[in-house]
Parts: structure tokens; C-alpha cells; sequence
């Protein structure tokens, strides 16, 4: 991945936010640390057992959908885990892929988010997170993977702004559908009101 030649393929930046799924492998006590306090007074978050679950199956998905991306070989892809998340998993996914996939990712754990957004050409993210919105304020287009939902980890003001991939078999043609109409128009003008409000 990182020693893969740079040609002119376009850059796809796939940015990741499963920072929960991680709790599945450690004491309950850890989750109830940090949950237990916010579900006494906010109703969405008093299933964050469920949450947890639902970053760790959806964390579980994240290259059924970057294998059809990836065996195109038309793309440069950045894989960008958010800053809570430990890379190993990624690692892992990476090494197992076939070796003419790996030639076409790179895993940036650490490289600045802004720096990765302005050097892409579309950005891909996970159910709501706030680097589409990002992305949005570069005028970069953007995929929403569309996996598992949970009212604690769905943002649904935001939800309807988005380009959704339900179906990892129809990321290629989402990716080069982002490219040709960069500027998304189905949904350009909410999100600019929104970024606006």
C-alpha cells in the first residue's frame, strides 16, 4: 500500500468512526464509565450497549465494501481510521485483502485530517460523521456508507444530506458518478443551507 507507485488515478479518502467498537473486547465496566452517565439524562443514549454493537458489525463490513472499490484499480485509496480508533484492525483487514487490492490502499492512522481532505477527489464516511461536513466546506463530494443504524450514532438532520451506499457492489459506479458531478446536485442545495444554519 504505502510503497504503491502515484499515478493519475483519482484519490478516494475513506475515513472511518467506529471509535465504540472497541468495547466489545474490553471489561463492562469500561463502557459503563463512559456511558452510564450520559444515559441518566439523554433517552438515546441508555441503549449505548446497543451503539457499541453497532459500531463493532458495521467496523466488521468496512471492506465488503472497499474490495469492489479496490479491484477496480482505477483508485488511489486513503483509509483513514478516526484518531480514537486503534489501527490494528485496519492492519489486519489490509493484509488479508489480495495482493493486487493492497496495491491500492494506503492506511494514514495519523497523517492530518485536512491535509487529507483538500489532496482527495471524494470522500467516503460512516453513518453522519462530521468529515462529510468537512468535506463539504472543501467542496469535495461525498459517500455516506449506509450500514446499521442507532439513534445514539445517526445524526438524522444530517442523514438526508448525504449520497448513501447501501450496497458495496454499487460503490464503483457512486465513486465515478462523484467524480463526474463533483458537485453533487441532488443534495448541493440542502447542504449548503445547512452548513449556512
Amino acid at each position: 500500500g504505502a510503497d504503491a507507485p502515484r499515478g493519475p488515478r483519482p484519490r478516494v479518502l475513506v475515513c472511518t468512526n467506529y471509535v465504540f467498537a472497541k468495547y466489545v473486547d474490553l471489561p463492562p465496566i469500561e463502557a459503563e464509565r463512559l456511558f452510564a452517565p450520559w444515559a441518566r439524562s439523554i433517552p438515546d443514549f441508555e441503549d449505548y450497549w446497543g451503539a457499541i454493537h453497532t459500531h463493532r458489525e458495521n467496523r466488521g463490513r468496512i471492506f465488503e465494501f472497499l474490495a469492489p472499490l479496490l479491484a477496480t484499480g482505477k483508485y488511489d485509496v486513503t483509509l483513514r481510521p478516526h484518531p480514537a480508533e486503534e489501527s490494528t484492525f485496519y492492519e489486519a483487514g489490509i493484509a488479508a485483502l489480495p495482493e493486487a487490492q493492497r496495491a491500492f490502499i494506503t492506511l494514514e492512522p495519523a497523517r492530518n485530517i485536512t491535509e487529507l481532505i483538500l489532496g482527495c477527489d471524494v470522500e467516503i464516511s460512516m453513518d453522519t460523521c462530521t468529515t462529510a461536513l468537512e468535506s463539504w466546506l472543501a467542496s469535495k463530494p461525498t459517500i455516506d456508507l449506509d450500514m446499521r443504524h442507532h439513534p445514539m450514532l445517526t445524526n438524522e438532520i444530517v442523514r438526508p444530506l448525504n449520497v448513501h451506499c447501501t450496497d458495496p457492489a454499487t460503490l464503483p459506479d457512486l465513486v465515478a458518478e462523484a467524480l463526474a458531478r463533483p458537485d453533487q446536485p441532488e443534495v448541493a442545495v440542502a447542504r449548503r443551507a445547512h452548513l449556512d444554519k
